[in-house]
């Protein structure tokens, strides 16, 4: 078994393209399998429900709580048996949760949405945390917030330099990539998987899944990227001209793109 695992920061199109590698044949996408560490009495299906699901039943749960309990780092043995599938995907994204709480894994695949639309996703978490009560289209965002959002941004250099370290092959994929180049970017993910592109995987949202936590919005047709293979273009509303030029030009975003890019899956 293969356990290919999902890196970077919250918001950043993970979800989205966990479904579509859950699609392809011999693979299944459990999602952020962490929860089975940290919640695992309420580690269950998102979209099923927690007693409804035919894969992540509560017999397996508490099963899997056992084997947590023992050591987490065969975990990711117990759910190739649960599901039978060649290549396990998990979404834990951070490092540290990879390191603390489950393990890294095999391979790695670091997803990042466009520069303008993650600084737009780290203000609106912003926001939430401060429970600001106006959403994102509300107002525009304030030199404070993309300055806090652009320290978010240059997170994802010591991401890659821990992609460096414990999964050394690990490949970069935009989310604008895969919507702008699908057929491209699934024959790609299907490769790293070592399996067939199915075409029905780009249309991931009708079929059904089995994963822990995630957007839920992707599943229930609600939010930026629902309803499909969707560009998150929220910044449009909420930056203004000049704003954009910065970000675009600033050292931090150029960075870390650039080192992406040597790495970019297409």
């Amino acid at each position: 078994m293969t356990v290919l695992g999902i890196i970077g920061m919250n918001r950043s199109g993970s979800t989205v393209v966990s479904m579509v590698l859950d699609v392809l044949p011999g693979v299944t996408s459990l999602g952020e399998a962490h929860h089975f560490v940290s919640y695992p009495h309420w580690a269950g299906c998102t979209s099923c429900g927690p007693d409804n699901c035919p894969v992540l039943t509560p017999e397996v749960r508490q099963e899997a709580a056992i084997v947590v309990s023992r050591n987490s780092a065969n975990l990711y043995g117990f759910l190739r048996e649960v599901t039978g599938s060649r290549v396990l995907v998990v979404s834990d994204k951070l490092p540290k949760i990879y390191e603390e709480q489950t393990c890294p894994p095999d391979k790695g695949l670091l997803v990042l949405k466009s520069p303008l639309a993650t600084i737009v996703s780290n203000v609106d978490v912003l926001r939430k945390i401060r429970e600001t009560p106006l959403h994102l289209q509300d107002r525009e965002l304030n030199n404070e917030e993309i300055e806090y959002a652009l320290k978010m941004f240059d997170g994802y250099r010591g991401i890659m330099n821990w992609c460096d370290s414990n999964c050394p092959d690990w490949k970069f994929l935009s989310l604008d990539t895969l919507v702008e180049r699908p057929k491209q970017s699934l024959e790609a993910l299907a490769e790293l998987c070592g399996t067939t592109p199915d075409p029905q995987a780009l249309r991931f949202w009708e079929n059904p899944h089995h994963q822990i936590a995630g957007n839920t919005n992707v599943r229930t047709g609600r939010g930026p990227l629902a309803g499909g293979l969707n560009k998150d273009v929220r910044w449009r509303d909420v930056v203004t001209s000049a704003q954009v030029r910065a970000i675009r030009g600033a050292p931090r975003v150029a960075a870390v793109h650039k080192r992406a890019a040597a790495r970019r899956l297409i």
